[in-house]
């Protein structure tokens, strides 16, 4: 499989629909990512569910059968303190997006008929949409992925229980992001600020192979790293303007990038150089993106076989 390929189409898109739920949630990152955690847990169970499209009504899945999660578990597949936590949670029920009941928290199934969570679910069904395009194109398979996934779009408004479909699939690729960012933190020291910053110089030093299909194929295998001199470099104030941070903690937390070696100063820019992208705890992480990337596209192929009487949208 072109490994190096493929990261750079999976990695472009998490990037981009992380920003989206970023901006949804005003720059608050931590609700950004609490949210889909807490609608994660409430959820989980339904994908091995005999009768998943039973299971909603109306094309929404009833608070009643949502399983509620605490602060503190929440806090702790996160990384993050309690009482961190708690601030956000106490936004996000304010917002009306969640409740807080007595065994924990539930996000309200009502949360994507909000104007700006209705925004952004659609466009991260386009980035999906995007993504599998870009799987169709240059013929990246996955074990039993049938073509209906890569080139169906499932959550196509013309098909029966769509509604269904696109908050299942909005979940799904907000599930993917989340394991991502949560095992990639690890690398960072969980510095969420460093984390992004990385992410954000990778994908602009990987520029010139989205560019150039020549490029794109000649280096896309594990075996072939690009030469450093090929990489577009990043600037800090490309890097600010992309995320959202301002300039000066952009620049902190790359000077800590850079005394960790995880990138270094090409010029006026900044680049990843190989060694690191071969280093186990980074292919590690890559191993975990493709683990995941198959399970989620497994989850979006059942909700597209649904039999198609379940449930109505």
């Amino acid at each position: 499989m072109p490994v190096r390929l493929l990261t750079r189409i999976v990695l472009a898109c998490a990037f981009q629909t992380s920003m989206v739920w970023r901006r949804a949630f005003g720059g608050d990152y931590l609700s950004a990512m609490v949210w889909p955690s807490i609608d994660l847990a409430n959820t989980e169970y339904i994908f091995s569910h005999d009768g998943l499209f039973q299971l909603f009504l109306d094309g929404k899945f009833p608070d009643t059968l949502r399983r509620p999660i605490s602060v503190r578990a929440i806090g702790a597949s996160m990384g993050h303190d309690v009482e961190t936590v708690r601030r956000s949670t106490k936004r996000l029920v304010e917002r009306g997006l969640c409740e807080h009941l007595a065994a924990g928290m539930i996000v309200k199934s009502t949360s994507y008929d909000v104007d700006y969570i209705e925004t952004a679910s659609q466009q991260t069904l386009d980035l999906l949409t995007a993504m599998f395009g870009e799987f169709e194109r240059w013929s990246i398979t996955f074990p039993a992925i049938r073509p209906l996934v890569l080139s169906g779009c499932p959550w196509d408004q013309a098909l029966h229980n769509a509604q269904v479909k696109r908050r299942l699939s909005v979940l799904l690729l907000l599930e993917f992001i989340f394991r991502y960012t949560i095992e990639n933190l690890d690398v960072f020291e969980h510095n969420l600020v460093a984390a992004d910053a990385f992410l954000c110089i990778f994908i602009e030093n990987n520029r010139p192979f989205v560019e150039d299909d020549e490029l794109a194929m000649k280096y896309s295998l594990l075996e072939s790293p690009p030469p450093p001199e090929l990489r577009r470099p990043a600037s800090i104030r490309g890097i600010a303007r992309r995320t959202g941070y301002p300039a000066e903690t952009t620049r902190r937390h790359v000077n800590r990038l850079v005394e960790m070696g995880f990138v270094e100063r090409q010029g006026e820019g900044l680049v990843i150089p190989t060694a690191v992208t071969v280093r186990p705890d980074f292919v590690k992480v890559i191993g975990n993106l493709n683990s995941s990337l198959i399970m989620m596209t497994r989850r979006i192929q059942r909700i597209a076989s649904e039999p198609s009487g379940a449930a109505s949208s």
